[in-house]
């Protein structure tokens, strides 16, 4: 029985180290499109399929059972599920219905109609030897095994990867938005899995667009930020109201909102729907 396990995890562009960054335009990377879904694990050992949400909650979906449990490896695919979409940015509030999944599952109910459109695209393959986890095995092997395993799955498919250096990867992005994708993603080849490790040579690259928004406002923080500025309330010129605290610096926090009421702060975001999604603060637009 494989217990809980954490998924190895990659770095935003902008968090990695100089040492990094360095040599990141001619390095070379296995390049794919990061899909804006859910993680989730599927482990299979023997006819079982069980599977978790990233946190380690479980659910299952029928469909994907029925279609893993003939095969004859045993495995831990990590993926994204996706539910009636493409995987372009914004269909992450569609793949929300694994709420629903997790609680008909927690109580013995089955899903019905509503499986129908979820789809698991996966970016990585551990196969299974007893309990243990072979992690010890390349990136590019991985998937090469992947592909193979899951070749006559309709429910299942394995990401689309090219290999590119770090400059091409940069333009490529830049396609990838353009086109309605959050990003890519890039992974070194030789590389092997690091369960619950962040590595460097596993990169998130997204080209988020920018804002120059009015503060109207500020709210308190909580916990360690208390007795200081939690977030910043934003207001475009079209009414929309956003609030704004990752990437404000224990320095930026502590300022009186006097400071910053009434100018203009320029902002990254993900995509706007009703509102901006994934705010980040940049800075303060003194020229404007």
């Amino acid at each position: 029985m494989i217990h809980k396990i954490k998924a190895q995890k990659g770095k935003d562009f902008k968090n990695l180290p100089d040492k990094t960054l360095a040599t990141f335009p001619t390095t070379k990377y296995l390049v794919s499109t990061k899909y804006d879904g859910n993680q989730i694990f599927v482990v299979k050992e023997g006819r079982s399929i069980r599977m978790f949400t990233s946190d380690w909650k479980e659910f299952n979906i029928s469909l994907l059972a029925i279609e893993l449990r003939e095969l004859p490896e045993d495995f831990i695919l990590v993926g994204e599920f996706l539910y009636q979409s493409d995987g372009k940015l914004g269909s992450r509030a569609k793949s929300a219905i694994l709420t629903t999944f997790r609680t008909n599952f927690s109580k013995c109910w089955l899903n019905g109609n509503s499986e129908l459109g979820s789809q698991l695209v996966v970016f990585d393959y551990l196969g299974l030897s007893g309990d243990n986890i072979l992690t010890d095995i390349r990136q590019d092997d991985r998937l090469t095994q992947a592909n193979y395993v899951l070749r006559d799955c309709y429910l299942t498919q394995v990401i689309v990867v090219e290999s590119m250096t770090g400059e091409e990867a940069t333009k490529y992005t830049k396609e990838m938005v353009k086109h309605g994708w959050e990003g890519i993603m890039l992974t070194q080849a030789h590389e092997h899995y690091k369960l619950g490790k962040r590595v460097n040579y596993c990169i998130k690259l997204k080209d988020r667009v920018t804002a120059d928004i009015e503060c109207i406002g500020t709210e308190l923080g909580e916990g360690k930020y208390s007795g200081l500025i939690g977030s910043l309330i934003l207001r475009d010129k079209v009414g929309r109201v956003c609030k704004v605290g990752s990437g404000l610096s224990d320095a930026d926090r502590a300022y009186h909102e006097d400071y910053y009421i009434g100018k203009i702060i320029e902002i990254s975001y993900e995509q706007i729907i009703d509102t901006y999604i994934q705010p980040v603060f940049i800075r303060i637009r003194d020229d404007k």
